[in-house]
């Protein structure tokens, strides 16, 4: 029987496909942190960007699929840019692979430190129309159930105290659920992205929920 796919890379290397044979199981995502310094000059926040790795697949779908790898971001405490994008920081989780099982989406986190910030002030900075800070890692394809999308969650100010959340919808029959969306005030695209769940192949099959946006304040 094939062996087990490899690890993924520490960085957020996609996980190694699952050796043939008579298949082997996907290999997880790698996961991705990354930490911004403090830029030279003026003590502004340095850029955060993590990149989880996507999981691996499993050939012929004989065994499961991969799970992808998780996103940590944080943007320290210095001061932050006029105009905040996803090129600046953003937490993107990878997503998991196909199987007979789909692999789940990986989580993904971006976190503001700086302590007076408020949930108004960062959404006025935000480029309007920009893609989310934060997204979840969408489930994978399986043949009798896809993954679960993987949760997506902006944490802002480090005493942060209240949370809002939206929740990812539930599969509808073979369809995955989509992901949970929060849009700034601006509307546009949403600012926090919650992964959509797999789709699966056999006629009863069924497919995986959609992860759950969330954001602290």
């Amino acid at each position: 029987s094939g062996g087990t796919g490899g690890a993924g890379g520490a960085n957020g290397l996609a996980g190694a496909v699952g050796v043939k044979g008579l298949g082997g199981a996907g290999g997880a995502g790698g996961n991705a942190f990354a930490k911004g310094g403090i830029a030279q000059g003026g003590g502004f926040a340095g850029s955060a960007v993590a990149i989880g790795g996507d999981g691996g697949s499993s050939p012929e779908f004989s065994q499961a699929g991969g799970r992808g790898g998780d996103a940590t971001a944080i943007v320290r405490k210095g001061k932050l840019p006029q105009q905040i994008s996803s090129s600046f920081a953003r937490a993107y989780a990878g997503d998991g692979g196909a199987g007979s099982v789909g692999g789940d989406g990986g989580n993904a986190t971006l976190i503001f430190k700086k302590n007076l910030i408020t949930r108004d002030f960062l959404e006025s900075r935000l480029v309007p129309g920009g893609s989310p800070l934060v997204r979840g890692g969408a489930g994978g394809i399986g043949l009798t159930s896809g993954g679960r999308g993987g949760d997506a969650t902006l944490v802002i100010g480090g005493m942060a105290t209240q949370s809002v959340s939206a929740a990812g919808q539930g599969p509808s029959g073979t369809q995955g659920g989509a992901g949970g969306q929060i849009f700034g005030r601006g509307g546009g695209n949403p600012i926090v992205q919650g992964g959509a769940g797999g789709s699966a192949i056999a006629p009863t099959g069924s497919g995986g929920a959609g992860g759950t946006a969330t954001i602290q304040f």
